[in-house]
């Protein structure tokens, strides 16, 4: 459940930097993709029971 904690947190930081530059938002954006992706790529119970 790390990961619920680590979305939580990412998404608490974005909501009290709104006020900044859409570089940081676009940064922050495309951090939570790749870690989505890395999830869904590696995870076992996504991909593991359905081809080893």
């Amino acid at each position: 459940m790390a990961l619920v904690y680590s979305i939580t947190m990412m998404l608490g930081y974005y909501r009290m930097n709104e006020q900044r530059t859409k570089a940081k938002e676009k940064i922050l954006f495309w951090t939570l993709m790749v870690l989505v992706l890395s999830v869904l790529v590696y995870s076992p119970l996504h991909y593991g029971f359905s081809y080893p």
